[in-house]
């Protein structure tokens, strides 16, 4: 018997884990699931009090897929990702270039028990 699964409240699941998992790494939230219309969305949008870097974090929750955490994103994806961190920072009178920022990713795998994080700073 198969189970369906909310996609939305699956998703949710893996970014409050990666979110409660990145505090605990330092960093702190400013935003999250930052909607910018047809450009796309940023999951999380933290920054880290210490350096003042701007991270912006896409979650990837995974259940059943056999790929690899890493094989997660699609080189379309972080282009996106780039374009909405761009439109974030502008949008708030902020200069991509002042101001320090990076993506990272954080992969969920629900597959193990407890689910497993990974965290991969700096992918863009």
């Amino acid at each position: 018997m198969r189970v369906e699964i909310n996609k939305r409240v699956f998703g949710y699941s893996g970014e409050q884990k990666a979110l409660e998992f990145l505090e605990e790494q330092g960093l702190s939230l400013i935003e999250r699931n930052c909607y910018l219309g047809r450009i796309g969305e940023l999951d999380l949008v933290m920054t880290n009090p210490l350096t003042r870097e701007i991270v912006f974090v896409e979650v990837r929750s995974l259940l059943r897929s056999p790929i690899a955490a890493e094989q997660v994103i699609s080189q379309q994806k972080l282009s996106r990702l780039m374009t909405c961190s761009r439109v974030w920072l502008y949008r708030r009178g902020l200069s991509e270039f002042k101001h320090a920022h990076r993506i990272d990713l954080v992969v969920v795998d629900f597959r193990v028990k407890p689910a497993r994080l990974d965290w991969f700073e700096r992918i863009a």
